[in-house]
């Protein structure tokens, strides 16, 4: 319902930030999918940051995904597209062009029509945006938990947490998890639990 989405990438990176990995549910519980950034890279702002391409991320997440969804009822069908998606992104030299990318690609697949932008095509520095949005009264959704690690904001928005669980490929549920998770168990028929989640049930 909001006019427009920026993207903040403008505050520092953090390796606590989901902003570079995602959780997959596996036998034993989750696990972490990670994309590497250069050393260097580390205490810049997210628009700055570089993918450590020497380290073989995308076989790596491809392989969990396989090996994690293969018997999960959706996964063949959305095997060959996920696959296409992450060797496209490998072809991206900065963090934020793989996020951005990864993030309108699985919008597609949900058939969400969200276009987000990126806080450096209108701001200088995080300062500068933070002064606009005051003047704006713009609402923040910062990520949780990130009060360590990201810079707060007056108007930072607060939202109760849906009680929502879905069934996932191995017993229990582990929340938190990346939309994949969603998508390989329920399919074009995921709206049904997104729904839930905007309704807060």
């Amino acid at each position: 319902m909001a006019d427009q989405v920026i993207l903040d990438d403008l505050h520092p990176f953090s390796r606590k930030s989901r902003v570079h990995r995602a959780k997959i549910r596996t036998p034993d519980g989750y696990h972490w999918l990670t994309i590497p950034v250069l050393t260097e890279d580390r205490r810049k702002p997210i628009n700055q940051v570089r993918i450590d391409h020497t380290r073989p991320w995308v076989k790596n997440h491809l392989r969990a995904l396989e090996y994690n969804y293969r018997n999960s009822l959706y996964f063949d069908f959305y095997e060959p597209e996920i696959k296409d998606d992450f060797r496209t992104a490998a072809e991206y030299s900065y963090l934020t062009d793989v996020i951005n990318h990864l993030f309108q690609r699985q919008c597609v697949y949900f058939e969400i029509e969200l276009y987000a932008k990126k806080a450096s095509e209108f701001y200088n520095d995080q300062d500068e945006m933070y002064q606009n949005l005051t003047k704006s009264k713009s609402f923040v959704w910062q990520e949780q938990d990130s009060k360590n690690y990201q810079r707060p904001h007056w108007s930072v928005a607060t939202f109760r947490k849906p009680d929502v669980t879905y069934r996932q490929h191995y017993p229990g549920f582990v929340e938190g998890c990346s939309m994949l998770d969603l998508l390989f168990e329920y399919g074009p028929y995921s709206w049904q639990i997104l729904d839930r989640f905007t309704e807060g049930r």
